[in-house]
């Protein structure tokens, strides 16, 4: 019965580390996408201002 426990104890914590993970690359794809919004709203911007 100890052993399940501590199996299971063990699977939590590689579940919680890969959602850990997870979140991590998301964020970090996340502000990826921001600042291609960003940028194609200044050029957007951009084109508008100098015609």
């Amino acid at each position: 019965m100890e052993r399940q426990i501590a199996e299971l104890e063990k699977e939590n914590r590689q579940q919680e580390l890969l959602h850990w993970q997870d979140t991590v690359v998301l964020k970090r794809e996340l502000r990826e996408a921001e600042k291609e919004l960003q940028n194609a709203l200044l050029d957007g911007w951009m084109v508008r201002f100098l015609r």
